[in-house]
């Protein structure tokens, strides 16, 4: 692609294309994303040379899942790849779904120093140890996950399905709403009811189901069926401050992954504690507000219900 050019003669119904071109010659990333997810751009590398990514949050509107994927184009296997694995490794850990695909320009069926890069940030080879890019004397594998149109080019078409599934989705449920029992109405429809019919049953068991029957359409007609939407569980005692700490442990651990160093290990450790630390901190600090004020059982057993207990 070239830096500037217009985006129309490579959109595609029904999807959204997000592209990093190169800044000085053609060429680039880019990503189609389905128009039934909402995506926007995180971070991108145009420079030419260097390895070349473009970052996306990709969110289903239904269950908002989130998703980070970065595609990637390495020009060289002697190309340092430094910057990419640290962008992947701050940017990761906001994610539980993340997927990196594109042309690494090494042959990860013989070489395993970027597989091992890679799987030091929690992240696993897909299509390892088949091979995507083929000449006359050999195959190898390049691309992780590129889309490339075998007629103009030595790279195979591959593909790869990924289940986008949460747990974190809405919840329904059915129940009745006595409280909302409108008194006259109910001995309204009572009154209504022909109960002589059951005296002209000789069976008693025909009786019992006679009466029973009117007692279920009264029921069902006096006291309303409703629908509540039970949404995902949010810890009271979660806030913004913890998030960042639980960030910079898993940002530590990752990096003390990679490097195995001691003093990597002992910061890990340190931010670990802390975050233990700050979530014990918080729930004792919530409860004690949260009880502080309940006078009597009834006031306590309220308060235990509005915390799902």
């Amino acid at each position: 692609m070239v830096c500037g050019y217009s985006d129309v003669p490579f959109e595609c119904d029904g999807y959204v294309l997000h592209r990093s071109d190169r800044l000085e010659h053609a060429g680039g990333v880019a990503i189609f994303v389905s128009n039934k997810y909402t995506s926007k751009l995180i971070k991108s590398n145009p420079i030419e040379g260097r390895v070349e990514y473009l970052f996306l949050e990709v969110v289903d509107p239904s269950s908002k899942s989130k998703m980070l994927i970065c595609c990637i184009y390495r020009p060289h296997r002697m190309t340092e790849y430094t910057d990419l694995l640290e962008s992947v490794s701050d940017i990761s850990v906001a994610y539980e779904h993340v997927i990196l695909a594109g042309d690494l320009n090494s042959n990860m069926i013989r070489e395993q120093s970027v597989q091992n890069d890679f799987n030091s940030l929690g992240l696993s080879l897909v299509n390892c140890p088949l091979p995507t890019h083929f000449t006359s004397t050999c195959s190898s594998l390049l691309d992780v996950f590129q889309l490339c149109v075998p007629a103009f080019s030595k790279h195979d078409l591959i593909f790869m399905t990924y289940d986008f599934i949460s747990d974190n989705s809405t919840r329904f449920f059915n129940y009745r709403d006595y409280k909302s029992i409108n008194l006259n109405n109910l001995l309204t429809e009572f009154d209504n009811y022909d109960w002589t019919n059951i005296y002209d049953l000789t069976s008693p068991q025909d009786q019992l189901l006679l009466f029973n029957s009117n007692i279920r359409r009264l029921f069902e007609h006096c006291v309303r069926l409703r629908t509540k939407t039970q949404k995902p569980a949010v810890q009271p005692w979660f806030n913004l401050e913890i998030k960042k700490k639980i960030c910079l442990r898993d940002n530590a651990y990752k990096r003390w992954k990679r490097y195995k160093t001691e003093s990597l290990h002992i910061i890990f450790k340190q931010l670990r504690n802390l975050v233990t630390k700050s979530i014990s901190s918080s729930k004792r600090r919530f409860y004690n507000d949260k009880f502080a004020n309940a006078e009597t059982p009834g006031q306590v057993w309220k308060d235990l219900r509005s915390l799902g207990i």
